[in-house]
Order: structure tokens, then sequence, then C-alpha cells
């Protein structure tokens, strides 16, 4: 590759790189000597990423240790920001919380949003905590580097963990970082370029304890994610995780797996093909009683004929069925709110909580395994559970079909 070819092809990347530096990339007399040294860089780096993978990594100074008119470039703009918002960098440092102390606030948090926490899960962090503490020595979360993060994931390649549990155990660090983020303890968390990509048709790692997973889904695998390159994303995953995952599931070490996914084109391309054999799938927003005409039209038909099983996910679509102002993530449409008006007038008529209609519409659906209405907070959790106690007359489903309300093709709940 020559370098005005690379320059042509990578001139994207290396600028959103050196962005965060503050120095701007433009062709000037030394772009070309520039873009030849970070041609350079990521030609070394690939050398030590095989050799890493091979066992043949020698002993060798972290870029992150090495010195240069980058990191001054760097420090200084830290100053000059850190002096802008009157803040001493001497005293910044020091945040007063521990990575123990994160993680007991990892678990408050999980608790407060109902989410159970696994003792395995837990264990798992604990390790992570203890290793990078031994390595690092630097207890307080505010002094911890980026540099120090990465020079954890080298040190565990060095005791012979495979590329995605080095991946997972470091992980479980920039994650407590993150909660620490949110807690305020801390301005920013350290995310981005300290995994390491694992080689396409690499699958090995540490074989999974059963406790870590039963199903197993695949997300995001979209056009509402990908854009025009989606197709192109779903090809990679076909030819790779689906086929990793099918293995798994026939292996025993998962029970299943599927798509988690907006749309309904993924799950009716997969359903489609001869292999790989998917077991079920979680669909979020597409099948509730304001979105799911297209649903009815090929999907949910054939994931009812092939025996497989659908997960609802946001059956209250964002809110907007129980009065709240957004509608996919974004301001309900004029249509929408309408629609709502309509549903809540007729429900209102015979007594029904729009809550109770949005839970048990899905559900009705013999390819539905279950409803993921999701919580804000744990009293949501408390109403959920009575809507689905909740009875619902006969009468006011077909008030909704008649008014045009709900498809001629969407089952609706018998008759209790």
């Amino acid at each position: 590759m020559t370098i005005s070819r690379y320059a042509e092809e990578r001139i994207g990347y290396v600028q959103s790189i050196v962005r965060r530096l503050g120095v701007p990339v433009s062709k000037s007399s030394y772009f070309e000597r520039f873009m030849g040294a970070c041609l350079r860089a990521e030609l070394e780096y690939l050398t030590v990423f095989f050799d890493r993978e091979g066992g043949r990594m020698e002993e060798a100074p972290h870029p992150d240790t090495i010195k240069g008119k980058w990191r001054k470039a760097a420090e200084q703009l830290r100053e000059q920001r850190a002096i802008s918002l009157g803040i001493d960098i001497a005293k910044s440092k020091k945040a007063g919380k521990t990575l123990t102390d994160c993680f007991e606030k990892w678990k408050l948090d999980r608790q407060q949003a109902n989410k159970k926490t696994t003792r395995h899960g837990a264990d798992e962090k604990e390790l992570a905590i203890e290793d990078f503490q031994k390595h690092a020595r630097v207890r307080d979360i505010g002094e911890i580097t980026r540099a120090q993060i990465v020079a954890f994931r080298d040190h565990l390649f060095t005791t012979g963990l495979k590329t995605p549990t080095v991946n997972k155990r470091v992980g479980q660090i920039t994650t407590l970082l993150a909660t620490a983020q949110r807690a305020g303890w801390i301005d920013t968390a350290i995310t981005g370029g300290i995994y390491i990509e694992i080689p396409a048709g690499t699958n090995e790692r540490e074989p999974f304890d059963r406790a870590e997973l039963d199903f197993v889904f695949v997300h995001d695998v979209a056009q509402d994610f990908y854009g025009d390159e989606w197709l192109a994303m779903f090809e990679s995953a076909r030819l790779g995780a689906f086929r990793a995952l099918d293995r798994l599931r026939d292996e025993g070490v998962i029970v299943g797996w599927g798509l988690g996914v907006n749309r309904v084109e993924p799950i009716e391309i997969v359903m489609e093909l001869d292999e790989p054999r998917p077991d079920i799938f979680l669909l979020a927003g597409r099948y509730t009683l304001l979105d799911h005409d297209k649903a009815l039209q090929r999907m949910m038909p054939m994931a009812a004929e092939r025996g497989l099983r659908i997960v609802v996910g946001g059956p209250y679509s964002s809110g907007a069925l129980v009065g709240g102002p957004n509608f996919e993530y974004a301001p309900a449409t004029p249509a929408v709110l309408d629609k709502v008006a309509r549903i809540k007038a007729i429900a209102d008529e015979h007594g029904v909580g729009m809550k109770a209609a949005g839970l048990q519409f899905p559900l009705a659906h013999p390819a539905v395994a279950a409803v993921i209405p999701g919580a804000s907070r744990p009293s949501r959790i408390v109403e959920d559970r009575a809507a689905m106690d909740e009875i619902i007359p006969v009468e006011f489903w077909r008030r909704l079909r008649d008014a045009g309300l709900i498809g001629p093709a969407a089952p609706t709940p018998a008759a209790q």
C-alpha cells in the first residue's frame, strides 16, 4: 500500500484520533511524512498484535509510556481546560473512592433497577479488582490512568489467558469506572482503544461457566443501527457469531440464541436461511398495541409456523401508550398521539388500564414467549404485575378491532 492510498483511506480515522489532542491535520508540507508515520505505526501494531496472539511477544515499553511531543500537547490541553474550569490539577486526581466502592455502588444500582446480580458475576468483578490493584498498585480511582489499564491488559496476556477473557476482565474495571462516573465520583470514564480485536475465525476463549448464560442475543444487526451497511454487518454476523452460537448451543454450553433487534427484517431473513438455526428472538417495539401491522405480515406467522419464540420488548412504545411524550425514543407525532387518545377513550369506557392493554395484547400471540416492559423504578414493576392480572373484557378488543386500532390478523386475549 502506498502512503497516498493509505492517506486517502485512513485520513478520517487519523483525524478522529489526533483531534482529541487538539492537533489539526492539514495537507501541509509535512502531511505525507505524518501519514507515512501513521502507516508504519499501524503496521508495527499489527506485528505486536500477532506476536502477542502467537505467544511471541517480547517485553517492550507500552506506547502509552513513551514520551513525545504529542504527550506534551495533551498535557497542555488538559491544563488549559482545567484552568478555564477553575480546577486545581494537583487536587483533582484524588476521588476518595476505590474500585471496591464502585463495586458496591454497581450492585446497589442493579438492585434499585431490579436486576439480578449473580454470584458468578460478582466473583468475576472481585477477581478483576484484586488482579488490577495488585498489578497497578493504585487504590484511588481518581488516579487510575488509561496507561495503567492497558498495562494491566498486557500483563493478563502473559498469564496465558485468551484474548476474549482478557477483554472481559479489563471490561470489569472499565464498567466499574463508568459506574463511578455516573455517580459523580470522577469526571470521565476510560473507554475506547483498550480492548484487543479478536481475529476473524478465532473462537478460542476459556470455557464458559454454565452459570454465565442461558440465552444469547446478537443485538442490533439492523438498518436502524448500521444504515445502508446493515446487510454487510448481518452477513459478517452470519458467517461468524451465528455459527459460533449454533455450535455452543449444540454443545450444551448455552440453551439457545437469537437476534435482539428493533426491526422485523433481520428476523425474517434469518428464519429463511437453512443455517444457522436460532431458537428465539427479542423484538423491541414492533409487536405492540401501537405498532404491529408489519410484524403480522410475515414475521409472526413464520415464527409460529417454525416453532420459534418471540420475546417482545418495549410494549409501551417508549412510553407513548401510557401517556408519555415519546415514541421510538423521539417526540411522538400527532398521528401517534391521536391513536393513543382513541385507544384510551375506548379503554376508559370499559374500565381498562392502558398498561394492562399494552402488556396483554402481545402475549395473546402464540409465538410470543414473554414481554419485557422495562421499568424506571421498582414501583413500576408492581404496576406491571397488577396490569398482568387485570381482567379485560372481550368487548374491549372487539371495539379496538372495529375501530381499526388493531389489525384484523392480530390475536387478542381470550375471555377470562
